[in-house]
């Protein structure tokens, strides 16, 4: 089918429009990205002239007191720090919108945005991973004795660990023979086998995260993901029969017309006996 000019030119011109129409939405959503990227390393410049003091309350609560009112601290908390999947991220201390939570103006009313205080926490672990030279000899040793004084105090929280999981470990042991259901058992057999991994990964310092047995309740998985298949009603896969020379079918005009004539020609084959060949008299009648 040709179709006509006039009908060709009009759908060229919609083919046209709409490239046209999602070239101007993707340059929007550069342009918008861009902003944001400008707006957040804006932000981490601000925080960086600023200094403002960080205080590490507890493993994922901060404390960063406020430029403008004095004695005015704003609590953050850390919220997904190994978010991973936000374009919206700080080029300089690589922090997103999802791994902190401040209680600022600028995040109030259900706002997530990186303010200058999440900056300045995510300067302060920056640096606290990378700390800077010494300038003199005197910080060299106070660095060198902060050094030692926190690989003691680590070496003997481990030990105190250590040793509370010895004592877990004994009762553990005079418990066992008592345990009689096997669900439960095999249970904590699967606990001992990840316990196992994470001794054998616990050898080094760091450990070797690579080598931790993976917790699969804490991992994230995307809400379209099918992780169980679902169970069909009815089988889609269509069957063979076996015994098709068995099945009955229903006979052709011919075969119809072949079982008539062979029908009447059995009933014209039938004979009758004859009883008698002579003339059948009345009772009451002289023959």
């Amino acid at each position: 089918m040709v179709l006509p000019k006039s009908e060709k030119d009009r759908i060229a011109a919609s083919k046209s429009s709409s490239c046209s129409q999602s070239m101007i939405m993707q340059g929007k959503e550069h342009h918008k990205i861009l902003e944001r990227v400008r707006e957040t390393s804006g932000r981490n410049r601000t925080s960086k002239g600023m200094s403002l003091e960080v205080i590490q309350e507890d493993h994922g609560l901060f404390t960063v007191c406020s430029d403008t009112y004095k004695n005015k601290y704003y609590p953050i908390e850390a919220h997904n720090v190994t978010c991973e999947s936000c374009r919206d991220r700080c080029p300089y201390c690589q922090v997103c919108k999802c791994m902190y939570i401040c209680s600022c103006d600028d995040n109030a009313a259900g706002r997530k945005n990186i303010c200058k205080h999440i900056h300045a926490v995510g300067n302060f672990l920056k640096n606290k991973s990378h700390p800077s030279k010494p300038k003199s000899p005197t910080e060299e040793i106070e660095m060198i004795q902060d050094i030692v004084c926190k690989e003691d105090s680590t070496r003997s929280q481990v030990e105190e660990q250590i040793t509370e999981v010895k004592m877990k470990l004994q009762s553990l042991l005079s418990e066992c023979d008592e345990m009689k259901d096997l669900e439960s058992v095999k249970a904590l057999n699967n606990h001992l086998s990840k316990a196992y991994g994470i001794v054998h990964a616990g050898r080094t310092y760091p450990a070797q995260s690579n080598n931790l047995p993976v917790d699969t309740s804490t991992v994230l998985e995307p809400s379209n993901k099918n992780v169980v298949k679902q169970e069909r009603l009815h089988s889609t896969k269509k069957r063979k029969r076996k015994d098709e020379g068995k099945s009955l079918k229903k006979p052709s005009v011919r075969a119809r017309q072949e079982i008539v004539e062979s029908l009447a020609k059995s009933q014209s084959d039938i004979s009758f006996p004859i009883l008698s060949t002579g003339a059948i008299c009345d009772e009451h009648s002289y023959c």
